[in-house]
């Protein structure tokens, strides 16, 4: 269990730092620490929510990953980490509408950047 706990946490390091510094990075992972710690959160026992958040982190950084470099492996894996999530704790089908908004939001952002480059070259 104190593995699962370990690596959600180096999970969750890693994608705060990929989406804004270091520092952040450190805040978050920080403060993620602590409070899962706590006796009333029961981060340290042996319950769903556990296995979950680091499929859960999982899945994010994959589906980060797949946004910014591109390819299938990155999506396909995230989506296997979503489902994993999905089988220990049903809350996390909140991911896949997070997960289908941002792929909706990088879409409209690179056909508004492909428009503005033809009306560019149009003109």
């Amino acid at each position: 269990h104190r593995r699962t706990y370990y690596s959600r946490t180096i999970f969750l390091f890693f994608l705060t730092r990929r989406l804004f510094d270091d520092r952040t990075g450190l805040m978050a992972t920080a403060a993620f620490s602590l409070m899962t710690v706590q006796p009333p959160s029961l981060g340290m026992t042996a319950n769903t929510e556990t296995y979950m958040l680091l499929f859960f982190i999982l899945s994010a950084m994959l589906l980060w990953r797949g946004m910014h470099r591109g390819g299938g492996r990155p999506f396909f894996l995230s989506g296997l980490c979503c489902g994993v999530a999905l089988l220990f704790k049903q809350v996390a089908v909140a991911h896949l509408a997070f997960a289908f908004l941002c792929l909706a939001l990088e879409r409209l952002r690179e056909d508004r950047r492909n428009l503005q480059l033809l009306l560019k070259h149009l003109l």
